[in-house]
């Protein structure tokens, strides 16, 4: 009876481990952390050849560099959880408008958003932390709101994807000029897309 028992728990202990996500590395993580590992030895291989003392010194000092850059990719991918957190919203969880944003354009969505709201104007807004692979629940929140706005530091490469992926009208602020968006300009756009204009 006891070794039933046991084998009882055994498996319900098995079923509980299999069930849990299994998580793999991106493309832009194993790639990343292989050209680092190859520019180590690379380093390492320039810097046993070095003419000069102080070269060597050097092309060490990168193998360290990419060495410790390797170790930190696959820190990062061991402390990312398997399944992504879905995407939150500050805001109403549908409606009329959507900023959507990602990377240095956080503190500027924020700041902009803010101000629309002031003057009266009903905006959501929700911020990626992930590009690759994106929050499952994406889809569905881009399908709640009538208009997404995404602001963008680049040529509108993520307004591409998700157009692309989700079939969203989505409509890209993009700048390419070397400064950052202010959140001026961000509340500007956000009106005039509020407005229809």
């Amino acid at each position: 009876m006891r070794s039933d028992a046991f084998h009882h728990g055994h498996g319900a202990e098995f079923m509980a481990q299999s069930t849990i996500a299994s998580k793999s590395m991106t493309f832009g993580e194993g790639g990343s952390a292989l050209a680092f590992a190859a520019l180590a030895i690379l380093s390492i291989v320039i810097a046993a050849k070095a003419y000069t003392p102080e070269y060597a010194f050097h092309a060490y000092l990168f193998a360290a560099a990419s060495a410790a850059t390797v170790f930190k990719i696959f820190d990062r991918y061991y402390d990312r959880p398997a399944e992504l957190p879905p995407l939150t919203i500050d805001g109403k969880p549908e409606g009329e408008l959507l900023v959507l944003g990602w990377g240095s354009t956080q503190g500027a969505l924020i700041g902009g958003v803010n101000m629309a709201r002031r003057e009266g104007i009903e905006v959501s807004r929700a911020h990626l932390r992930w590009l690759n692979p994106l929050p499952s629940n994406m889809g569905e929140v881009l399908a709640r709101f009538d208009k997404v706005l995404l602001p963008e530091m680049n040529l509108g490469q993520l307004a591409l994807l998700l157009r692309a992926e989700f079939l969203v009208d989505a409509v890209s602020y993009s700048r390419v000029r070397g400064r950052p968006l202010s959140a001026a300009e961000l509340e500007e756009a956000i009106t005039a897309m509020a407005e229809g204009a």
